[in-house]
């Protein structure tokens, strides 16, 4: 069975637009776990931005699942985080642009964040993960220095101009979940995820999928139980 997990930076950035209290992460974040959402994934900018500290400590007490907090790989993760304490933290690469939400962290920079982040997190009882490209560097790396999982950035196949980039994005994204299970850790894939482009990439060797704006997007349409529901099925091959 493929995990489904639900970003909702959306969620957040719509309340900002509005200047109100809501819609609340929060809330969403229940609905989406009621429905059948194996973990929520929230990202607070190292620049202040629509995501805030009272939201992840809101979505620390109120979920019964696993709660995933995005974090730059330059900052310190356990300054950042203060008293709260997610059950999974993810290294990423802040983009220059925060419409494009996050980066993959770069092998310049991976061995040193990771040296530096990855055991204080541990020792507090918090999984470190890294959001990577698909490279059989980054994720040796990776392992070498102790991180449980993997979430691979599967926006390239989303933006291929034809089939032979497509595939080959699927071949990278393929490989490097391979290894990254044979080395001992889990892996996702995250990036440009929606229902066009869900099933194939969760046919890969990967233990599944991030989704944040096409589902939110879907969810405006129809409902957050509807739209969590049918994609989780989509993943799973109709099973729900």
């Amino acid at each position: 069975m493929k995990e489904l997990w639900i970003k909702l930076d959306t969620v957040a950035q719509l309340r900002q637009s509005s200047g109100r209290r809501t819609p609340d992460p929060a809330v969403v974040g229940a609905l989406a776990e009621l429905a059948g959402a194996d973990g929520i994934t929230i990202h607070l900018h190292a620049e202040r931005s629509a995501v805030t500290e009272r939201d992840i400590r809101v979505l620390s007490e109120t979920l019964e699942g696993p709660l995933n907090v995005e974090l730059s790989a330059k900052e310190n993760p356990m300054e950042r985080l203060g008293e709260l304490r997610p059950q999974r933290v993810t290294l990423v690469a802040e983009p220059v642009d925060f419409a494009a939400d996050r980066a993959p962290v770069q092998p310049d920079l991976l061995e040193r964040s990771l040296q530096e982040h990855v055991p204080p997190l541990k020792d507090a009882g918090i999984e470190a993960w890294v959001y990577l490209s698909p490279s059989f560097e980054s994720v040796k790396i990776a392992h070498r220095l102790g991180v449980q999982g993997v979430e691979f950035d599967s926006a390239l196949f989303n933006y291929a101009e034809n089939n032979n980039e497509r595939e080959t994005a699927l071949d990278d994204l393929a490989a490097a979940c391979t290894l990254a299970h044979k080395l001992g850790m889990a892996s996702k894939l995250g990036g440009a995820v929606n229902t066009r482009n869900a099933t194939r990439l969760a046919a890969l060797p990967c233990d599944g999928l991030t989704v944040g704006q096409a589902l939110i997007a879907r969810a405006l349409l129809v409902g957050v139980e509807r739209a969590v529901k049918e994609l989780h099925a989509q993943i799973n091959g109709g099973l729900a």
